[in-house]
């Protein structure tokens, strides 16, 4: 299965492990969800055994808070 999403590139250091924290601006406001990161070890954004080039990928907060009651429900679409 392919999931795909509009998504924020940011040069936030990303390292295995912070899938699901916060990207917050200087603000100190939420604006995404980190995702995935690119890694130079590999051909999946998801290794373990290389850390990050400083590419990565967060999902926009407004398209979480849009399907806050289907996540919440445990139902897909």
């Amino acid at each position: 299965r392919t999931t795909t999403y509009q998504a924020i590139q940011t040069d936030a250091s990303l390292n295995p492990g912070n899938s699901g924290g916060a990207l917050i601006n200087m603000d100190g406001q939420i604006i995404g969800i980190n995702s995935a990161m690119y890694s130079a070890g590999s051909s999946q954004s998801q290794s373990s055994d290389a850390g990050s080039v400083g590419l990565g990928f967060a999902i926009p907060v407004n398209d979480l808070k849009a399907d806050l009651d289907t996540l919440r429900s445990g139902s897909q679409r």
